[in-house]
């Protein structure tokens, strides 16, 4: 292998080996932001993810409902066919919560017994990447979803939507999704994550990633 490509590798691996450590000490050294606090009450001795006390693949509909009104979130008129709840408070996050059954499970009227299968979580007023990762810890995987990539969380299987690239701490979140685990099973298997890196730089550290082409 000629120098200069060996010298780049040792290069990218330092560079990158720097940005992890960064990213962790930062999050570290950050209180968990407030809006997040639903990924700790309520979950003791429950498995991740959870929210409040929801559980993707446990939590029946009816528990789901009851958890949501009592938080101050109430059925949005934009429903339709879907579960969609929006709170009632402007300032509270996340502002939008959506979630589904699988229509399999739900072979009679009464479907409020049937497990929910995911839980998106919408409307984050300024929630960033990094107030995500002090609660959280640093991402695991990066997945390359059909118009947006997605940041997976250890074994929790939490994914995080930034709005933007994930180069930085400091770019809004999007969207929370708690998957059940045989919705994230489906998923491929996506690429490390490298750290606040950019994106072409990503892609030369993980070529193999769905979208470096």
């Amino acid at each position: 292998m000629p120098r200069f490509l060996l010298a780049l590798i040792a290069t990218l691996t330092a560079f990158t080996f720097a940005l992890a450590l960064t990213a962790r000490a930062w999050s570290e050294t950050q209180r968990p932001h407030p809006a997040l606090r639903g990924f700790v009450e309520g979950c003791d001795g429950k498995p991740q993810p959870c929210w409040f006390g929801i559980v993707p693949g446990e939590t029946s509909v009816r528990d789901v409902t009851d958890i949501l009104t009592r938080l101050g979130y109430a059925v949005s008129d934009r429903a339709g066919s879907m579960r969609i709840y929006t709170t009632l408070s402007p300032s509270e996050s996340p502002g939008d919560v959506t979630f589904g059954i699988a229509a399999t499970d739900c072979s009679a009227v009464d479907c409020t017994t049937v497990p929910i299968q995911y839980l998106y979580l919408f409307d984050w007023n300024l929630v960033q990447l990094g107030d995500v990762m002090s609660a959280l810890g640093s991402p695991s995987r990066v997945y390359a979803g059909p118009t947006e990539h997605y940041l997976s969380f250890g074994t929790a299987h939490l994914e995080v939507v930034p709005r933007q690239a994930w180069s930085s701490p400091f770019h809004p979140v999007k969207t929370l999704l708690l998957p059940g685990m045989a919705a994230f099973n489906q998923r491929a298997t996506g690429q490390p994550w490298r750290g606040f890196v950019q994106f072409g730089l990503y892609c030369r550290l993980e070529p193999a990633f769905a979208d470096c082409d």
